[in-house]
């Protein structure tokens, strides 16, 4: 009867284990993923936009040319690669989540100031470049962590929904060679 007993509580807690895993990669594939994603997508429609529409009685927009709009973007795009290198080493000096949970906090923080402060391009220059170091955090840490919550031989299965989540928009050449 007691060895019993140890096959159940051995069998519930590996069922307790995979329930969790999946749970915890749904989770990740679901919600964390997609919310960086139009996080990011956000910002890349929104800054630009805000930036060329012509100052009006209410103080909205800059009046920018495409290329003053696209050059208020370039600093949170230079900044993801150093963030997203620094990852590794962040990764293994406290652990692959920690990262991540860095760059979300990081990310939400330059977007409350972006959206309590827009006044100005200096505003937009800097808190961008918050954001984009907040997100070249999380878009380097995800790959690890999902990796980590399947098994070695599911990994490339478990990354593809990532890497389509954060290439969307992108058609595949197949797809627009078969289009033309």
């Amino acid at each position: 009867m007691r060895e019993r007993h140890r096959a159940v509580k051995s069998a519930n807690a590996t069922l307790f284990a995979l329930v969790t895993s999946v749970f915890s990669y749904a989770l990740m594939q679901t919600m964390v993923v997609p919310a960086v994603g139009l996080l990011q997508h956000f910002f890349y429609l929104a800054l630009p936009a805000y930036a060329q529409l012509k100052p009006g009685p209410a103080g909205i927009g800059f009046g920018a040319t495409v290329t003053v709009s696209g050059l208020l973007m370039l600093p949170g795009a230079l900044i993801l690669l150093p963030t997203g290198t620094a990852v590794g080493k962040l990764a293994e000096r406290f652990g692959p989540r920690r990262p991540a949970v860095l760059g979300f906090a990081v990310a939400v923080a330059g977007s409350a100031l972006l959206a309590l402060a827009h006044a100005s391009m200096w505003e937009h220059l800097i808190f961008y470049t918050v954001v984009g170091a907040g997100s070249g955090l999380v878009m380097a840490s995800l790959p690890k962590l999902i990796g980590d919550l399947v098994p070695l031989a599911r990994t490339g299965v478990a990354a593809a929904p990532f890497a389509v989540r954060h290439a969307h928009g992108r058609e595949p050449e197949r797809v627009q060679q078969a289009r033309a």
